[in-house]
């Protein structure tokens, strides 16, 4: 028995120095290589950026949504979108098919209630000029009247080629269609060692890791940076629109001065010379009006990977007990990532579940091919909802964008329907309710139609 009990312990014990083994069996790489390595590291998140930001010739993005939600008014709705659109990185010529609808399984309600509608539309720009036929435009109401007159007007241009030939939207085109900031790529030529403060090489776990604090300062002055380039970006953009709801310099300036960054706490886990992981243990986020604690929790290892909590929580300064807090839950397989997110409110007496959402994501990337499906589950006390998605990239070649000929010209379009509108522009004229026209001198114009309906004439 003694023997037994030698050959067991000594098992357990050659186990566990194995165990021990394997999980401290990692370099202590320095900083700069730890963030190399973590940089550098293969992710699906990075594949598809830059299979997206590949200056491929052609693309074709096709995408189809399948939503079915009930209201809280218990009616059951289904919503379909279908879109199929092919983009020339080199001319910036684009062509999009797009096919909306949406039924309900209601009968006609009171007030003015839509009951289905559908509505299919092409549209095309080519040599930065805006080209859109409809193909199809239906509405069943209970305000069926004025639907059907409305209808009359649309369906007039139905399979015919529009245009809105007028140079700010030819501008505008051209401009968009730069090549726009990206973020990601400015903040990769950063040098990100600096936003880090008090490393300091530990472990974590068992494994070799550095600790990290955030540097305040960096991160304000890297901030700013990015705002400057947005900044530049956003009014070459709209360098037209002379009003603009955008941040001043001042009111920017300003919550950046407010903005405090304090308890903060991180480590880069080294798990072998190829694989880093970035853990945020707690970091606080403190402005003006609101203080924000955010969490990150590795959990026991699934099959596949660590699964992962965040937790975010926002509270209004003031008023410490009015509480905001997210919790999403991340759990990693082998093709596929299950994503939870939980909206909470309090108010420091009661906690309400604001929504929550189920995920469950899915991808697959090729050499020229990128297939997306994100489907998920939301919940509310007013509104439930399922949404199945499918998203389909495609690097493709010789698609042919071809002119219109026949476009109408919808301005002119627009101008003829609203004759109308030179009598009220002439300012010898103003139109009395009483249906009777005067002069601006007080001469009153015969109501011919008046007369021949009465046979009175004055």
């Amino acid at each position: 028995m003694k023997l037994k009990n030698f050959w067991l312990f000594s098992a357990v014990a050659l186990i566990g120095l194995m165990l021990t083994w394997c999980k401290t069996n990692a370099p202590e790489l320095s900083f700069e290589e730890t963030l190399k390595v973590y940089s550098e590291q293969p992710s699906m998140m990075k594949d598809v950026l830059a299979f997206v930001n590949d200056t491929w010739s052609q693309i074709e993005n096709k995408l189809d949504v399948e939503t079915k939600y009930d209201a809280w008014d218990s009616i059951k709705w289904a919503l379909s979108l279908k879109t199929d659109i092919v983009s020339d990185n080199e001319s910036k010529d684009t062509e999009a098919k797009l096919s909306l609808s949406l039924t309900s399984d209601a009968e006609i309600q009171e007030g003015f209630f839509v009951k289905s509608a559908k509505i299919d539309l092409t549209t095309l720009v080519k040599d930065f000029k805006l080209y859109f036929k409809l193909l199809d435009f239906s509405v069943e109401s209970n305000q069926q009247e004025y639907v059907a007159m409305i209808s009359e007007i649309v369906n007039g241009f139905k399979n015919k080629w529009l245009t809105i030939d007028a140079e700010e939207y030819s501008n505008l085109l051209k401009v968009s269609s730069e090549k726009n900031f990206d973020m990601f790529t400015y903040l990769e030529d950063k040098d990100n060692d600096k936003i880090f403060s008090d490393k300091e090489l530990t472990k974590y776990d068992w494994y070799p890791a550095w600790k990290v604090s955030f540097n305040e300062e960096e991160i304000k002055r890297l901030t700013k940076e990015l705002y400057e380039e947005e900044k530049k970006e956003s009014e070459k953009l709209y360098s037209w629109d002379n009003e603009s709801d955008e941040v001043s310099d001042e009111e920017f300036n300003a919550m950046l001065d407010d903005l405090k960054i304090e308890n903060s706490e991180a480590y880069f886990v080294i798990r072998s010379s190829d694989k880093v992981d970035f853990i945020l243990k707690n970091l606080d986020i403190i402005t003006a009006w609101e203080k924000i604690n955010i969490t990150d929790t590795i959990n026991k290892k699934t099959i596949w990977k660590d699964s992962e909590t965040i937790v975010i929580t926002i509270s209004d300064v003031e008023e410490s007990s009015s509480v905001v807090k997210i919790t999403i839950n991340i759990n990693p397989g082998l093709t596929s990532c299950g994503l939870s997110i939980k909206v909470e409110a309090s108010d420091g007496e009661e906690t309400q579940e604001l929504f929550n959402i189920e995920w469950d994501i899915s991808a697959s990337l090729s050499e020229k091919t990128l297939k997306l499906n994100p489907n998920f589950r939301l919940t509310s006390d007013s509104l439930s909802a399922d949404v199945v998605l499918g998203f389909v990239s495609n690097k493709i070649e010789d698609y042919k964008f071809d002119t219109p000929e026949d476009a109408q010209d919808l301005n002119e379009i627009i101008e003829s329907l609203l004759w109308w509108e030179e009598y009220l522009d002439d300012e010898d004229y103003v139109y009395d309710f009483d249906e009777e026209w005067e002069d601006v001198e007080g001469e009153e114009v015969v109501d011919e139609e008046a007369e021949e309906e009465t046979g009175d004439v004055e």
